[in-house]
């Protein structure tokens, strides 16, 4: 939340002892606001423990694309920058009376080397990067998705949910991609 240019150009916080500029409070904001999440979600599931219950931490899903913005082929001069906008407006070329596809807005002719597609969304580019770091396995999403193929009565049970995972996983990266393809309708 902290790290959108919108939210940047609409609560300014000078500070720039961090590599990656984003918004402290906010940022803790949204911190404070999964973990009151992650807490009610835990008491629903001991309520009812015959109901999965699936997070997907997208705020720690998204700081990972961040870190990790030169690996996965973005620029560090277009690392906080919107592609679609108001050219030279401000740091983050974003101004809230200018929105993308609004007469004045731009859009920029190297959308794969952005993360920020118009200063709340990302670009496809990054969107797809989201959905890979979601689903990769690496802590974003509880309880992990479970894809083992044992033998037996339990490996049975254990295919069944296997299976609703993989429909669910195929299910939420269609929604994502959904969403990250209709960002450039503009």
């Amino acid at each position: 939340m902290g790290c959108l240019p919108g939210f940047r150009t609409m609560f300014p916080e000078i500070d720039n002892s961090r590599k990656i500029k984003c918004h402290k409070g906010l940022n803790l904001f949204a911190t404070l606001h999964n973990d009151h999440l992650w807490q009610a979600l835990e008491e629903l599931r001991l309520k009812y423990p015959e109901v999965e219950i699936i997070y997907a931490d997208y705020f720690k899903a998204f700081m990972a694309v961040l870190r990790n913005y030169a690996f996965l082929g973005f620029k560090t001069e277009t690392l906080m920058k919107v592609c679609c906008g108001s050219t030279g407006s401000g740091p983050f070329n974003f101004d809230p009376l200018r929105q993308c596809g609004e007469k004045g807005a731009v859009a920029c002719s190297d959308r794969a080397s952005h993360i920020q597609w118009d200063g709340f969304r990302l670009t496809p580019e990054a969107s797809n990067n989201m959905i890979d770091t979601l689903l990769s396995k690496k802590g974003f999403v509880f309880p992990e998705f479970k894809f083992e193929r044992d033998h037996g009565a339990a490996a049975a049970k254990r295919h069944h949910h296997s299976k609703v995972y993989g429909r669910f996983r195929d299910g939420l990266r269609h929604l994502l991609e959904l969403h990250a393809n209709s960002v450039v309708d503009y």
